[in-house]
Protein backbone atom coordinates (compact mmCIF):
# COMPACT_ATOMS: atom_id res chain seq x y z
CA UNK A 1 0.00 0.00 0.00
CA UNK A 2 2.91 2.35 0.75
CA UNK A 3 4.33 2.34 -2.85
CA UNK A 4 0.87 3.09 -4.21
CA UNK A 5 0.50 6.05 -1.85
CA UNK A 6 3.94 7.38 -2.88
CA UNK A 7 2.98 7.21 -6.56
CA UNK A 8 -0.31 9.01 -5.85
CA UNK A 9 1.49 11.69 -3.81
CA UNK A 10 4.03 12.26 -6.59
CA UNK A 11 1.27 12.49 -9.22
CA UNK A 12 -0.61 15.03 -7.07
CA UNK A 13 2.57 17.05 -6.59
CA UNK A 14 3.24 17.07 -10.35
CA UNK A 15 -0.34 18.22 -11.00
CA UNK A 16 -0.05 20.95 -8.36
CA UNK A 17 3.22 22.19 -9.86
CA UNK A 18 1.67 22.26 -13.33
CA UNK A 19 -1.35 24.24 -12.09
CA UNK A 20 0.96 26.63 -10.26
CA UNK A 21 3.13 27.11 -13.35
CA UNK A 22 0.12 27.94 -15.54
CA UNK A 23 -1.34 30.27 -12.90
CA UNK A 24 1.94 32.15 -12.52
CA UNK A 25 1.92 32.97 -16.24
CA UNK A 26 -1.11 35.20 -15.68
CA UNK A 27 0.00 36.67 -12.34
CA UNK A 28 1.75 40.02 -12.34
CA UNK A 29 4.77 40.52 -10.04
CA UNK A 30 4.00 41.73 -6.52
CA UNK A 31 4.90 45.45 -6.06
CA UNK A 32 7.33 46.25 -3.27
CA UNK A 33 6.46 49.19 -0.99
CA UNK A 34 8.62 51.15 1.41
CA UNK A 35 7.96 53.59 4.22
CA UNK A 36 6.90 57.10 3.03
CA UNK A 37 5.79 55.80 -0.38
CA UNK A 38 2.49 57.28 -1.49
CA UNK A 39 -0.24 55.00 -2.77
CA UNK A 40 -3.85 55.18 -3.89
CA UNK A 41 -6.35 53.15 -1.83
CA UNK A 42 -9.15 51.17 -3.48
CA UNK A 43 -12.68 52.05 -2.34
CA UNK A 44 -13.91 48.49 -2.92
CA UNK A 45 -14.50 47.80 0.81
CA UNK A 46 -14.92 51.40 2.03
CA UNK A 47 -18.36 52.93 2.54
CA UNK A 48 -18.60 56.16 0.55
CA UNK A 49 -21.23 58.83 1.16
CA UNK A 50 -22.45 58.81 -2.43
CA UNK A 51 -25.93 57.91 -3.77
CA UNK A 52 -24.48 54.99 -5.77
CA UNK A 53 -21.19 53.22 -5.12
CA UNK A 54 -20.81 52.63 -8.86
CA UNK A 55 -20.66 56.38 -9.49
CA UNK A 56 -18.06 56.97 -6.78
CA UNK A 57 -14.28 56.99 -7.27
CA UNK A 58 -12.49 53.66 -7.61
CA UNK A 59 -9.40 54.92 -5.78
CA UNK A 60 -8.83 57.67 -3.26
CA UNK A 61 -5.71 59.31 -1.93
CA UNK A 62 -2.77 59.36 -2.23
CA UNK A 63 -1.87 58.34 1.33
CA UNK A 64 1.65 57.77 2.73
CA UNK A 65 2.86 54.41 4.07
CA UNK A 66 3.97 54.63 7.71
CA UNK A 67 4.83 50.94 8.30
CA UNK A 68 5.52 47.83 6.19
CA UNK A 69 4.21 44.85 8.14
CA UNK A 70 5.19 42.14 5.62
CA UNK A 71 5.60 41.71 1.87
CA UNK A 72 1.86 41.98 1.18
CA UNK A 73 0.56 44.10 4.08
CA UNK A 74 1.22 47.79 4.90
CA UNK A 75 -0.14 50.42 7.28
CA UNK A 76 -1.31 53.77 5.88
CA UNK A 77 -1.80 57.24 7.34
CA UNK A 78 -5.45 58.09 6.69
CA UNK A 79 -7.24 61.46 7.09
CA UNK A 80 -9.72 62.09 9.96
CA UNK A 81 -12.70 61.50 7.64
CA UNK A 82 -11.67 57.80 7.52
CA UNK A 83 -11.11 57.54 11.26
CA UNK A 84 -13.33 54.45 11.59
CA UNK A 85 -11.39 52.54 8.92
CA UNK A 86 -8.65 50.12 9.94
CA UNK A 87 -5.21 51.36 8.85
CA UNK A 88 -3.77 48.01 7.63
CA UNK A 89 -4.43 46.98 4.00
CA UNK A 90 -3.40 44.23 1.60
CA UNK A 91 -1.18 45.26 -1.33
CA UNK A 92 -3.86 44.17 -3.84
CA UNK A 93 -5.97 47.16 -2.68
CA UNK A 94 -3.15 49.65 -3.30
CA UNK A 95 -1.90 51.35 -6.45
CA UNK A 96 1.45 53.17 -6.40
CA UNK A 97 1.59 56.83 -7.36
CA UNK A 98 3.53 57.22 -10.62
CA UNK A 99 4.88 60.69 -11.37
CA UNK A 100 7.16 61.82 -14.18
CA UNK A 101 8.86 65.05 -15.07
CA UNK A 102 6.38 65.55 -17.92
CA UNK A 103 3.23 65.17 -15.84
CA UNK A 104 2.98 65.76 -12.09
CA UNK A 105 -0.47 65.30 -10.60
CA UNK A 106 -1.53 68.08 -8.20
CA UNK A 107 -2.36 66.91 -4.71
CA UNK A 108 -6.16 66.89 -4.34
CA UNK A 109 -7.62 69.05 -1.62
CA UNK A 110 -8.72 67.42 1.61
CA UNK A 111 -12.44 67.48 2.47
CA UNK A 112 -13.82 70.20 4.70
CA UNK A 113 -15.91 69.42 7.79
CA UNK A 114 -19.24 71.30 7.65
CA UNK A 115 -21.90 70.70 10.34
CA UNK A 116 -20.13 67.54 11.45
CA UNK A 117 -19.90 66.08 7.90
CA UNK A 118 -16.92 65.86 5.56
CA UNK A 119 -17.56 67.59 2.23
CA UNK A 120 -15.46 68.44 -0.81
CA UNK A 121 -15.17 71.97 -2.20
CA UNK A 122 -16.76 72.82 -5.55
CA UNK A 123 -14.77 74.91 -7.99
CA UNK A 124 -17.34 75.34 -10.79
CA UNK A 125 -20.74 74.14 -12.04
CA UNK A 126 -20.69 73.42 -15.76
CA UNK A 127 -24.05 71.79 -16.57
CA UNK A 128 -27.44 70.73 -15.21
CA UNK A 129 -30.01 68.07 -16.13
CA UNK A 130 -33.10 66.27 -14.93
CA UNK A 131 -32.48 62.57 -14.26
CA UNK A 132 -35.46 60.45 -13.18
CA UNK A 133 -37.34 63.59 -12.17
CA UNK A 134 -34.46 64.90 -10.01
CA UNK A 135 -32.36 67.98 -10.79
CA UNK A 136 -28.61 67.25 -10.97
CA UNK A 137 -25.55 69.48 -11.46
CA UNK A 138 -22.27 68.56 -13.17
CA UNK A 139 -19.66 69.94 -10.74
CA UNK A 140 -15.88 70.31 -11.05
CA UNK A 141 -14.17 69.64 -7.73
CA UNK A 142 -11.47 71.92 -6.41
CA UNK A 143 -7.91 70.82 -7.25
CA UNK A 144 -9.24 67.86 -9.26
CA UNK A 145 -8.98 67.51 -13.07
CA UNK A 146 -12.01 68.23 -15.24
CA UNK A 147 -12.21 64.56 -16.16
CA UNK A 148 -13.26 63.80 -12.56
CA UNK A 149 -16.35 66.02 -12.82
CA UNK A 150 -19.46 64.20 -11.59
CA UNK A 151 -23.22 64.62 -11.47
CA UNK A 152 -24.57 65.50 -8.01
CA UNK A 153 -28.18 65.97 -6.90
CA UNK A 154 -29.18 69.60 -6.37
CA UNK A 155 -30.14 68.92 -2.75
CA UNK A 156 -26.52 67.97 -1.97
CA UNK A 157 -24.92 71.02 -3.62
CA UNK A 158 -24.42 73.70 -0.94
CA UNK A 159 -23.08 76.43 -3.20
CA UNK A 160 -25.90 78.97 -3.81
CA UNK A 161 -23.60 81.58 -5.33
CA UNK A 162 -22.14 79.12 -7.89
CA UNK A 163 -25.66 77.92 -8.75
CA UNK A 164 -26.81 81.51 -9.28
CA UNK A 165 -23.81 82.23 -11.52
CA UNK A 166 -24.47 79.13 -13.60
CA UNK A 167 -28.16 79.87 -14.19
CA UNK A 168 -27.40 83.50 -14.97
CA UNK A 169 -25.01 82.36 -17.73
CA UNK A 170 -27.30 79.60 -19.02
CA UNK A 171 -30.92 80.60 -18.38
CA UNK A 172 -32.24 77.78 -20.64
CA UNK A 173 -30.72 75.00 -18.51
CA UNK A 174 -33.01 73.01 -16.16
CA UNK A 175 -33.71 74.75 -12.84
CA UNK A 176 -35.70 74.03 -9.68
CA UNK A 177 -39.38 74.97 -9.65
CA UNK A 178 -38.70 77.54 -6.93
CA UNK A 179 -35.50 79.54 -6.98
CA UNK A 180 -35.43 79.91 -3.20
CA UNK A 181 -35.09 76.21 -2.61
CA UNK A 182 -32.36 75.97 -5.25
CA UNK A 183 -30.21 78.86 -4.11
CA UNK A 184 -30.97 78.89 -0.39
CA UNK A 185 -31.31 82.70 -0.36
CA UNK A 186 -33.71 84.94 1.60
CA UNK A 187 -36.63 86.28 -0.42
CA UNK A 188 -35.93 89.99 0.19
CA UNK A 189 -32.22 90.24 -0.67
CA UNK A 190 -31.11 90.31 -4.33
CA UNK A 191 -27.75 88.78 -5.30
CA UNK A 192 -25.23 90.71 -7.41
CA UNK A 193 -23.56 88.49 -10.04
CA UNK A 194 -20.88 89.94 -12.38
CA UNK A 195 -22.30 93.49 -11.90
CA UNK A 196 -25.96 92.52 -12.58
CA UNK A 197 -28.82 92.28 -10.09
CA UNK A 198 -30.23 88.78 -9.80
CA UNK A 199 -33.79 88.71 -8.43
CA UNK A 200 -35.04 85.29 -7.25
CA UNK A 201 -38.10 83.89 -9.02
CA UNK A 202 -41.21 84.22 -6.84
CA UNK A 203 -42.63 81.00 -5.46
CA UNK A 204 -45.59 79.60 -7.42
CA UNK A 205 -48.65 79.03 -5.20
CA UNK A 206 -49.94 75.48 -5.18
CA UNK A 207 -53.52 74.33 -4.77
CA UNK A 208 -54.44 72.31 -1.73
CA UNK A 209 -55.35 68.69 -2.45
CA UNK A 210 -59.05 67.92 -2.50
CA UNK A 211 -60.46 65.50 0.05
CA UNK A 212 -62.86 63.04 -1.60
CA UNK A 213 -65.21 60.60 0.01
CA UNK A 214 -65.24 56.87 -0.73
CA UNK A 215 -68.29 57.12 -3.01
CA UNK A 216 -66.74 60.00 -4.96
CA UNK A 217 -63.53 57.99 -5.36
CA UNK A 218 -65.48 54.98 -6.68
CA UNK A 219 -67.43 57.19 -9.14
CA UNK A 220 -64.21 58.72 -10.41
CA UNK A 221 -62.63 55.27 -10.82
CA UNK A 222 -65.66 54.11 -12.86
CA UNK A 223 -65.22 57.13 -15.12
CA UNK A 224 -61.47 56.61 -15.53
CA UNK A 225 -61.53 52.82 -16.02
CA UNK A 226 -62.81 52.84 -19.66
CA UNK A 227 -60.13 55.40 -20.55
CA UNK A 228 -57.41 53.32 -18.91
CA UNK A 229 -58.71 50.12 -20.54
CA UNK A 230 -58.77 51.83 -23.94
CA UNK A 231 -55.19 53.10 -23.48
CA UNK A 232 -53.96 49.62 -22.47
CA UNK A 233 -55.74 48.01 -25.44
CA UNK A 234 -54.24 50.59 -27.82
CA UNK A 235 -50.75 49.91 -26.43
CA UNK A 236 -51.33 46.15 -26.79
CA UNK A 237 -52.39 46.55 -30.41
CA UNK A 238 -49.36 48.77 -31.13
CA UNK A 239 -46.98 46.16 -29.66
CA UNK A 240 -48.74 43.38 -31.60
CA UNK A 241 -48.46 45.38 -34.84
CA UNK A 242 -44.72 45.87 -34.34
CA UNK A 243 -44.28 42.18 -33.53
CA UNK A 244 -46.24 41.06 -36.61
CA UNK A 245 -43.81 42.96 -38.83
CA UNK A 246 -40.96 40.63 -37.76
CA UNK A 247 -43.11 37.50 -37.41
CA UNK A 248 -43.11 35.09 -40.36
CA UNK A 249 -46.43 33.55 -41.31
CA UNK A 250 -46.33 29.78 -40.65
CA UNK A 251 -46.19 27.50 -43.68
CA UNK A 252 -49.46 25.75 -44.52
CA UNK A 253 -49.03 22.00 -45.06
CA UNK A 254 -51.36 19.38 -46.49
CA UNK A 255 -51.44 15.59 -46.23
CA UNK A 256 -48.83 14.05 -48.52
CA UNK A 257 -46.32 16.93 -48.36
CA UNK A 258 -42.72 15.93 -47.66
CA UNK A 259 -40.77 17.94 -45.10
CA UNK A 260 -37.37 17.89 -43.40
CA UNK A 261 -37.37 17.54 -39.60
CA UNK A 262 -35.06 19.55 -37.34
CA UNK A 263 -32.81 17.56 -34.97
CA UNK A 264 -32.87 20.31 -32.36
CA UNK A 265 -34.82 18.40 -29.71
CA UNK A 266 -33.86 14.75 -30.22
CA UNK A 267 -30.62 12.82 -30.12
CA UNK A 268 -28.97 11.60 -33.33
CA UNK A 269 -26.43 8.84 -33.85
CA UNK A 270 -23.54 11.36 -33.83
CA UNK A 271 -21.41 11.58 -30.68
CA UNK A 272 -21.32 15.37 -30.97
CA UNK A 273 -24.57 17.13 -31.84
CA UNK A 274 -22.58 19.96 -33.42
CA UNK A 275 -21.15 17.57 -36.03
CA UNK A 276 -24.52 15.96 -36.77
CA UNK A 277 -27.06 17.05 -39.41
CA UNK A 278 -29.39 19.94 -38.64
CA UNK A 279 -32.27 18.29 -40.53
CA UNK A 280 -33.19 14.69 -41.36
CA UNK A 281 -35.66 13.40 -43.91
CA UNK A 282 -37.63 14.13 -45.94
CA UNK A 283 -40.67 12.51 -44.27
CA UNK A 284 -44.29 12.56 -45.51
CA UNK A 285 -47.15 14.20 -43.58
CA UNK A 286 -49.94 11.72 -42.80
CA UNK A 287 -52.20 14.02 -40.76
CA UNK A 288 -52.65 17.77 -40.19
CA UNK A 289 -53.78 18.16 -36.58
CA UNK A 290 -54.14 21.97 -36.62
CA UNK A 291 -52.55 24.88 -38.55
CA UNK A 292 -49.33 24.63 -36.49
CA UNK A 293 -49.05 20.88 -35.71
CA UNK A 294 -48.66 17.92 -38.06
CA UNK A 295 -48.22 14.14 -37.76
CA UNK A 296 -45.22 12.68 -39.65
CA UNK A 297 -44.47 9.14 -40.83
CA UNK A 298 -41.06 8.43 -39.29
CA UNK A 299 -38.75 5.49 -40.11
CA UNK A 300 -38.06 2.64 -37.72
CA UNK A 301 -34.80 4.06 -36.38
CA UNK A 302 -36.80 7.02 -35.01
CA UNK A 303 -39.53 4.91 -33.39
CA UNK A 304 -38.80 6.39 -29.94
CA UNK A 305 -39.53 9.93 -31.18
CA UNK A 306 -43.11 11.19 -30.82
CA UNK A 307 -44.35 11.78 -34.42
CA UNK A 308 -46.28 15.06 -33.78
CA UNK A 309 -44.25 18.23 -34.39
CA UNK A 310 -44.70 22.00 -34.53
CA UNK A 311 -44.31 23.65 -37.92
CA UNK A 312 -41.32 25.65 -36.63
CA UNK A 313 -39.33 22.39 -36.58
CA UNK A 314 -40.14 21.58 -40.22
CA UNK A 315 -38.66 22.71 -43.52
CA UNK A 316 -40.50 21.99 -46.77
CA UNK A 317 -38.81 19.96 -49.47
CA UNK A 318 -38.12 22.20 -52.46
CA UNK A 319 -37.94 20.85 -55.99
CA UNK A 320 -37.12 22.63 -59.23
CA UNK A 321 -37.79 21.87 -62.89
CA UNK A 322 -34.13 22.49 -63.63
CA UNK A 323 -32.97 19.60 -61.52
CA UNK A 324 -34.57 16.33 -60.57
CA UNK A 325 -35.90 15.74 -57.09
CA UNK A 326 -33.30 14.55 -54.65
CA UNK A 327 -33.41 10.85 -53.93
CA UNK A 328 -33.98 10.24 -50.24
CA UNK A 329 -30.96 8.49 -48.72
CA UNK A 330 -31.63 5.08 -47.23
CA UNK A 331 -32.02 4.54 -43.52
CA UNK A 332 -28.92 3.46 -41.57
CA UNK A 333 -28.27 -0.24 -41.03
CA UNK A 334 -28.74 -1.79 -37.59
CA UNK A 335 -25.60 -3.72 -36.67
CA UNK A 336 -25.45 -5.05 -33.10
CA UNK A 337 -28.31 -2.68 -32.11
CA UNK A 338 -26.33 0.35 -33.39
CA UNK A 339 -27.02 2.52 -36.45
CA UNK A 340 -24.33 2.51 -39.17
CA UNK A 341 -24.15 4.15 -42.61
CA UNK A 342 -22.40 2.47 -45.53
CA UNK A 343 -19.05 3.90 -46.68
CA UNK A 344 -18.55 4.39 -50.41
CA UNK A 345 -14.83 5.30 -50.50
CA UNK A 346 -12.06 6.82 -48.37
CA UNK A 347 -10.79 10.10 -49.82
CA UNK A 348 -8.09 11.23 -47.36
CA UNK A 349 -6.52 10.65 -43.95
CA UNK A 350 -4.90 12.83 -41.31
CA UNK A 351 -3.56 12.75 -37.75
CA UNK A 352 -5.61 15.01 -35.48
CA UNK A 353 -4.86 15.22 -31.73
CA UNK A 354 -2.77 12.03 -31.87
CA UNK A 355 -5.59 10.13 -33.58
CA UNK A 356 -5.90 8.91 -37.17
CA UNK A 357 -8.96 10.29 -39.01
CA UNK A 358 -10.30 9.37 -42.46
CA UNK A 359 -12.31 11.54 -44.86
CA UNK A 360 -15.02 9.18 -46.11
CA UNK A 361 -17.69 9.47 -48.81
CA UNK A 362 -20.98 7.92 -47.67
CA UNK A 363 -22.99 5.69 -49.95
CA UNK A 364 -26.09 7.33 -51.52
CA UNK A 365 -24.90 10.77 -50.29
CA UNK A 366 -23.50 13.52 -52.58
CA UNK A 367 -19.78 14.29 -52.56
CA UNK A 368 -18.28 17.63 -53.62
CA UNK A 369 -15.43 17.41 -56.14
CA UNK A 370 -15.13 21.15 -56.82
CA UNK A 371 -11.81 21.74 -54.96
CA UNK A 372 -10.20 18.67 -56.53
CA UNK A 373 -11.46 19.63 -59.99
CA UNK A 374 -10.10 23.17 -59.74
CA UNK A 375 -6.64 21.96 -58.70
CA UNK A 376 -6.60 19.40 -61.49
CA UNK A 377 -7.28 22.12 -64.08
CA UNK A 378 -4.29 24.17 -62.91
CA UNK A 379 -1.98 21.16 -62.83
CA UNK A 380 -3.17 19.81 -66.18
CA UNK A 381 -2.78 23.12 -68.05
CA UNK A 382 0.64 23.86 -66.54
CA UNK A 383 1.87 20.38 -67.50
CA UNK A 384 0.30 20.41 -70.98
CA UNK A 385 1.51 23.86 -72.08
CA UNK A 386 5.20 23.66 -71.15
CA UNK A 387 6.19 26.83 -73.05
CA UNK A 388 3.62 28.96 -71.23
CA UNK A 389 4.69 27.45 -67.92
CA UNK A 390 8.34 28.33 -68.65
CA UNK A 391 7.35 31.92 -69.45
CA UNK A 392 5.39 32.17 -66.16
CA UNK A 393 8.36 30.78 -64.21
CA UNK A 394 10.70 33.27 -65.90
CA UNK A 395 8.45 36.17 -64.88
CA UNK A 396 8.28 34.84 -61.31
CA UNK A 397 12.08 34.57 -61.14
CA UNK A 398 12.57 38.12 -62.44
CA UNK A 399 10.04 39.76 -60.10
CA UNK A 400 10.12 37.57 -56.97
CA UNK A 401 13.32 35.57 -57.14
CA UNK A 402 14.01 32.57 -54.92
CA UNK A 403 14.60 34.21 -51.54
CA UNK A 404 10.91 34.78 -50.78
CA UNK A 405 7.44 33.61 -51.77
CA UNK A 406 5.12 35.65 -54.04
CA UNK A 407 2.72 38.13 -52.43
CA UNK A 408 -0.30 40.13 -53.57
CA UNK A 409 1.90 43.19 -54.15
CA UNK A 410 3.65 41.26 -56.93
CA UNK A 411 0.46 40.70 -58.95
CA UNK A 412 0.64 44.13 -60.63
CA UNK A 413 4.24 43.42 -61.66
CA UNK A 414 3.39 39.96 -63.09
CA UNK A 415 0.76 40.58 -65.83
CA UNK A 416 1.41 37.34 -67.72
CA UNK A 417 1.03 35.15 -64.63
CA UNK A 418 -2.17 36.97 -63.74
CA UNK A 419 -3.46 36.48 -67.29
CA UNK A 420 -2.73 32.72 -67.14
CA UNK A 421 -4.69 32.41 -63.88
CA UNK A 422 -7.68 34.17 -65.45
CA UNK A 423 -7.45 32.15 -68.66
CA UNK A 424 -7.54 28.89 -66.66
CA UNK A 425 -10.81 30.01 -65.06
CA UNK A 426 -12.23 30.95 -68.46
CA UNK A 427 -11.15 27.76 -70.19
CA UNK A 428 -12.38 25.51 -67.39
CA UNK A 429 -15.86 24.19 -68.20
CA UNK A 430 -18.36 24.58 -65.39
CA UNK A 431 -16.25 27.00 -63.38
CA UNK A 432 -18.89 29.74 -63.30
CA UNK A 433 -21.52 29.63 -60.56
CA UNK A 434 -24.83 29.36 -62.49
CA UNK A 435 -27.27 28.96 -59.60
CA UNK A 436 -30.99 29.23 -60.44
CA UNK A 437 -32.76 32.51 -59.77
CA UNK A 438 -36.43 33.54 -59.65
CA UNK A 439 -38.06 36.67 -61.06
CA UNK A 440 -39.66 38.99 -58.51
CA UNK A 441 -41.92 40.72 -61.06
CA UNK A 442 -42.97 40.51 -64.71
CA UNK A 443 -39.92 41.16 -66.92
CA UNK A 444 -39.56 41.79 -70.66
CA UNK A 445 -36.10 40.68 -71.83
CA UNK A 446 -35.01 40.76 -75.51
CA UNK A 447 -38.62 40.46 -76.68
CA UNK A 448 -39.51 37.64 -74.28
CA UNK A 449 -42.11 38.12 -71.51
CA UNK A 450 -40.99 36.36 -68.32
CA UNK A 451 -43.79 36.15 -65.68
CA UNK A 452 -43.26 36.60 -61.95
CA UNK A 453 -41.91 33.71 -59.80
CA UNK A 454 -40.39 31.89 -62.80
CA UNK A 455 -37.12 30.03 -62.18
CA UNK A 456 -34.31 31.34 -64.40
CA UNK A 457 -30.89 29.72 -64.78
CA UNK A 458 -28.22 31.96 -66.37
CA UNK A 459 -25.77 29.97 -68.53
CA UNK A 460 -22.73 32.05 -67.61
CA UNK A 461 -20.11 29.62 -69.05
CA UNK A 462 -21.48 30.38 -72.52
CA UNK A 463 -19.96 33.87 -72.19
CA UNK A 464 -16.50 32.35 -71.84
CA UNK A 465 -16.80 30.74 -75.30
CA UNK A 466 -18.58 33.58 -77.10
CA UNK A 467 -16.60 34.54 -80.27
CA UNK A 468 -17.94 38.10 -79.98
CA UNK A 469 -15.81 38.69 -76.88
CA UNK A 470 -12.86 36.29 -77.37
CA UNK A 471 -10.54 35.97 -80.36
CA UNK A 472 -9.88 32.22 -79.99
CA UNK A 473 -12.51 30.95 -77.54
CA UNK A 474 -11.83 27.24 -78.19
CA UNK A 475 -8.09 27.56 -77.47
CA UNK A 476 -6.17 28.25 -74.30
CA UNK A 477 -4.74 31.73 -74.95
CA UNK A 478 -3.58 34.01 -72.08
CA UNK A 479 -3.35 36.89 -74.58
CA UNK A 480 -7.10 37.34 -74.13
CA UNK A 481 -6.29 39.24 -70.92
CA UNK A 482 -3.28 41.21 -72.23
CA UNK A 483 -3.36 44.49 -74.12
CA UNK A 484 -0.99 45.65 -76.88
CA UNK A 485 1.65 46.71 -74.32
CA UNK A 486 1.57 43.37 -72.55
CA UNK A 487 -0.28 44.69 -69.50
CA UNK A 488 -3.20 42.96 -67.86
CA UNK A 489 -6.69 44.09 -68.90
CA UNK A 490 -10.20 43.29 -67.62
CA UNK A 491 -12.95 41.89 -69.84
CA UNK A 492 -16.63 42.29 -68.96
CA UNK A 493 -17.54 38.89 -70.37
CA UNK A 494 -15.34 37.15 -67.77
CA UNK A 495 -17.74 36.00 -64.99
CA UNK A 496 -16.40 32.90 -63.19
CA UNK A 497 -17.94 34.07 -59.88
CA UNK A 498 -21.34 35.09 -61.33
CA UNK A 499 -22.56 38.72 -61.24
CA UNK A 500 -25.12 41.00 -59.64
CA UNK A 501 -26.40 40.99 -56.07
CA UNK A 502 -26.07 37.18 -55.85
CA UNK A 503 -22.42 37.05 -56.89
CA UNK A 504 -20.00 34.89 -54.92
CA UNK A 505 -19.23 36.74 -51.62
CA UNK A 506 -15.76 35.18 -51.49
CA UNK A 507 -14.65 36.38 -54.92
CA UNK A 508 -11.83 38.61 -53.62
CA UNK A 509 -10.50 35.88 -51.34
CA UNK A 510 -10.70 33.26 -54.10
CA UNK A 511 -8.80 35.46 -56.57
CA UNK A 512 -6.07 36.07 -54.02
CA UNK A 513 -5.74 32.37 -53.15
CA UNK A 514 -5.63 31.30 -56.81
CA UNK A 515 -2.84 33.72 -57.67
CA UNK A 516 -0.73 32.92 -54.59
CA UNK A 517 -1.27 29.17 -54.90
CA UNK A 518 -0.47 29.03 -58.63
CA UNK A 519 2.60 31.30 -58.49
CA UNK A 520 4.06 29.65 -55.37
CA UNK A 521 3.79 26.16 -56.86
CA UNK A 522 5.38 27.15 -60.17
CA UNK A 523 8.15 28.97 -58.33
CA UNK A 524 9.32 25.68 -56.79
CA UNK A 525 7.94 22.92 -59.03
CA UNK A 526 7.49 21.96 -62.71
CA UNK A 527 4.60 19.67 -63.72
CA UNK A 528 4.66 16.99 -66.46
CA UNK A 529 1.98 14.61 -67.75
CA UNK A 530 2.80 10.95 -67.25
CA UNK A 531 1.35 7.73 -68.65
CA UNK A 532 -1.10 7.37 -71.52
CA UNK A 533 -2.50 10.91 -71.17
CA UNK A 534 0.45 12.73 -72.78
CA UNK A 535 -1.15 12.93 -76.22
CA UNK A 536 -4.68 13.70 -74.96
CA UNK A 537 -5.95 17.27 -75.32
CA UNK A 538 -6.84 19.30 -72.26
CA UNK A 539 -10.59 19.49 -72.94
CA UNK A 540 -10.84 15.70 -73.18
CA UNK A 541 -8.97 15.32 -69.90
CA UNK A 542 -11.40 17.75 -68.24
CA UNK A 543 -14.44 15.88 -69.50
CA UNK A 544 -13.01 12.46 -68.59
CA UNK A 545 -12.29 13.51 -65.04
CA UNK A 546 -15.67 15.21 -64.71
CA UNK A 547 -17.41 12.01 -65.87
CA UNK A 548 -15.20 9.91 -63.53
CA UNK A 549 -13.87 7.81 -66.40
CA UNK A 550 -10.19 8.74 -66.29
CA UNK A 551 -7.83 10.70 -64.05
CA UNK A 552 -4.56 12.02 -65.55
CA UNK A 553 -1.24 11.20 -63.93
CA UNK A 554 0.82 14.35 -63.24
CA UNK A 555 4.44 14.33 -62.12
CA UNK A 556 5.87 17.24 -60.07
CA UNK A 557 9.64 17.88 -60.36
CA UNK A 558 11.48 20.27 -58.07
CA UNK A 559 13.22 23.13 -59.88
CA UNK A 560 16.95 23.63 -59.45
CA UNK A 561 18.35 26.91 -58.14
CA UNK A 562 20.54 27.30 -61.25
CA UNK A 563 17.46 27.69 -63.44
CA UNK A 564 16.25 30.67 -61.40
CA UNK A 565 17.34 34.23 -62.14
CA UNK A 566 18.77 35.89 -59.07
Amino acid sequence: MYPVWENVRKALQVAADMYKRHANKKCSPQPTFQVRDKVFLSTKYIHLKVPCHKLGPKFMGPFPIIRVINLVTVELKLPPMLGKTHLVFHSSLLKPVITTGLHNLPTPSSPVQVDGEWQYEIEQIVDSRRHHGTLQYLVVWKRYPCTDASWVMSTEVRAPRLIAQFHHRYPDKPIEDTANSAFGLPESSPLVVYGHDFVPIPEIPREKPQVLSLSEWSDRLREMWPLAYGALDAAHQAHKKQGDKKRVKPKEYTVGDRVYLSTKFFQTSQKSKKLGPKYVGPFPIIKVINPVSVHLELPKYLNRVYPVFHVNLLKPERTSLLRASLVAPPAPLLIESEQHFEIKEILDSRKHRNRIQYLVAWKHFPTSRAPMYGLLCFFTISSKYVCLTAKVQQEIDEVVGTNRTPSMEDRLKMPFTNAVVHEVQRYEIGSAESFPRATTCDVKFHGYNIPKCITVAPILPSLHYDPLHWETPEKFNPDHFLDEKGQFRKIDAFMPFSAGKRACPGEALARMELFLFFSTLLQRLTFYLDGDTKDTDVMSLFMAFNNKTQCPLIQAVKRSVNNCVE
